[in-house]
């Protein structure tokens, strides 16, 4: 059992487990629309908000079927079709990580690609 935690603070994890959002869920805790990011940052940091957080989590999950291994079986961050010139489907963001002179590799992967796309096009054009 999850240790001593306030009513406040049981209803501010099981909005956060609801909606995801932890300034959303301060406020309908109860908690001041004014400081609400902050109580909330602090509050899940707190030892007892955690276990009682992994205890809704589990049961959660069991009532649902969902175990770690469920979720690695089926969470992909990245596909690649080896079959294809170029293709990549990803879970993540990597244009947050390209700046002008450092591409991501991804991208970099997508520009190389694409030239020897246009290259092979335009040889073919011409022996048309």
């Amino acid at each position: 059992m999850a240790r001593d935690i306030t009513p406040r603070q049981k209803k501010f994890v099981q909005e956060y487990l609801r909606s995801g959002d932890a300034t959303d869920a301060a406020i309908a805790a109860g908690y001041s629309a004014k400081s609400a990011a902050s109580t909330a940052s602090k509050t899940l940091k707190m030892p007892g908000v955690i276990e009682y957080r992994r205890e809704l989590e589990k049961k959660l999950f069991d009532e649902m079927g969902i175990s770690k291994a469920w979720i690695g079986r089926r969470l992909v961050e990245i596909v690649e079709l080896p079959d294809h010139p170029w293709f990549v489907a990803c879970q993540f963001h990597p244009e947050f990580k390209s700046r002008p002179n450092r591409a991501h590799p991804l991208f970099k992967g997508f520009i190389a690609a694409a030239l020897r796309y246009r290259a092979a096009a335009q040889r073919d054009m011409l022996h048309l």
